[in-house]
């Protein structure tokens, strides 16, 4: 659910007018209004302040807005395709329902990113799968892991040589994949990956990966034309 959908649910569910809403949080009724047809979302203090109000924690209120961040920016980025997965770790489970109607938005969101970056070739999404029909069908694969022991540096599995490949990315929800998911992923023929010592946000993850390659290919290119 969008933040604007779901500030609007909560806000009727407590009985609570736009007026009133406004009333608790120090602003306009105008910027109630603003939030909750999707033309904007609350700075921190906001929604921090919404948070408290509601009960409801920041990841929950801003979970579709994440997806959203990853295809915008991951497709300003060079990603050319996307593939959702179901983990176990998962906070918000899609029913299987709603994934046409996902997928559209998702569509529309990735669709107008390449045209604001002017990309000839629009990435592609189309469907949404279990962990279990991931495929290892890349040149290289990478499973992003939070553990410190039997894992490989980015910067080893990254390089020059490879980064023009074909590359597929692993990574799973707040929290990581579970040790059974890791596993599985692994003997389908993914490498181990850290990225660091510090832990990311999951929506920085892709992200991260999709701008060391930008840079290496970058590099590459760079060389060559000297």
């Amino acid at each position: 659910m969008l933040f604007a959908e779901k500030l609007k649910a909560l806000r009727k569910q407590k009985g609570i007018s736009q007026e009133g809403l406004a009333e608790k949080l120090y602003v306009s009724r105008q910027a109630i209004t603003k939030w909750e047809s999707g033309n904007g979302i609350p700075d921190i203090e906001n929604l921090i302040a919404i948070s408290a109000l509601f009960n409801e924690s920041l990841d929950s209120l801003l979970s579709e807005e994440k997806m959203s961040f990853i295809l915008q920016h991951g497709t300003e980025l060079g990603i050319t395709e996307f593939v959702v997965v179901q983990y176990e770790h998962c906070k918000y489970k899609l029913k299987s329902s709603d994934y046409d109607k996902k997928l559209q938005r998702w569509n529309k969101i990735i669709k107008e990113a390449s045209e604001q970056s002017y990309r000839i070739h629009k990435p592609i999404l189309n469907k949404i799968i279990a962990f279990k029909d991931i495929e290892g069908k890349c040149n290289v694969n990478i499973l992003c892991s939070l553990d410190k022991e039997g894992v490989k540096s980015i910067c080893k599995v990254l390089t020059t040589d490879n980064c023009s490949d074909t590359i597929s990315l692993v990574f799973g929800p707040e929290g990581g994949l579970s040790k059974n998911e890791e596993k599985m992923i692994e003997e389908k023929g993914f490498t181990k990956t850290s990225l660091g010592s510090d832990v990311l946000r999951t929506e920085t993850v892709p992200l991260m990966v999709a701008s060391i390659v930008k840079y290496l290919k970058e590099s590459v290119h760079y060389e060559q034309s000297r």
